[in-house]
């Protein structure tokens, strides 16, 4: 990521987007919400040069105000209480939660290689900037890394998707949660061997969850109820993660 930037681009329907620009140099894994103040949040993977700057391989976050037309200078965020001995959060992923704080779900663990240590664990926050670990660990696997989280909350019930394998295309790990922080897996999601479950879920309407995965195109799918998924759409846009 840190010799590519970060692109952005529109879509009236989800499938064919245009206006492709920069959206931030060296960085990569965004995910966007919108705020309950009405602005966007964008928080990504950033490797600003040169190599082992304070900014190097940090999560930052950029806001808007105007629906994603201009965007403040990116800003590192800060996990207060992240335990010592962990690694950077990476792989950031934001949710609000049901009293209107910010959460961000992350990857992390004990070694900078991915082992068996990395997990998904979460911290919350008011301003998006400044975070509080919260303890515990979201989701976990006794023998491979957990990593890349999707999370969000449709028709009243957390969904959270981790890929099963950042190497090979098959499908995602599935938990669901009352509260968004104690979650319990249940079937697994199902992929082939082009469309991979790295990505982020997007709520369409009040009926119809998706996901944005990544392939040769970007992709999405469609559920009901974040369980039973739609054939794979392609869009016209080249990219992923």
């Amino acid at each position: 990521p840190w010799k590519r930037p970060l692109k952005m681009c529109r879509s009236y329907d989800g499938t064919n987007f245009t206006g492709i620009m920069t959206f931030q140099d060296s960085s990569g894994v965004p995910n966007v919400i919108k705020l309950p103040s009405g602005n966007l949040a964008c928080v990504f993977q950033w490797f600003r040069q040169p190599v082992g700057s304070p900014s190097w391989d940090r999560v930052a976050v950029k806001f808007s105000s105007n629906n994603g037309i201009n965007w403040t200078e990116p800003t590192p965020i800060v996990v207060n209480g992240l335990p010592g001995n962990f690694t950077r959060p990476f792989d950031p992923t934001l949710a609000i939660t049901d009293n209107n704080r910010i959460r961000i779900f992350f990857s992390s663990g004990l070694n900078m290689i991915l082992d068996t240590s990395i997990n998904t664990y979460s911290a919350i926050s008011d301003d998006g900037i400044n975070y509080t670990f919260e303890n515990g660990i979201r989701f976990t696997m006794p023998d491979r890394p957990v990593l890349d989280p999707a999370v969000i909350k449709f028709r009243n019930l957390w969904h959270l998707a981790n890929p099963i394998s950042n190497m090979t295309i098959s499908g995602a790990f599935h938990n669901i949660s009352n509260d968004g922080l104690n979650f319990t897996r249940v079937q697994d999601i199902n992929s082939d061997a082009t469309h991979s479950w790295i990505g982020n879920y997007m709520i369409n309407d009040t009926n119809e969850l998706r996901f944005y995965g990544s392939g040769m195109n970007v992709w999405f799918s469609s559920s009901p109820n974040g369980g039973e998924w739609s054939a794979f759409n392609s869009t016209n846009i080249q990219g992923g993660d």
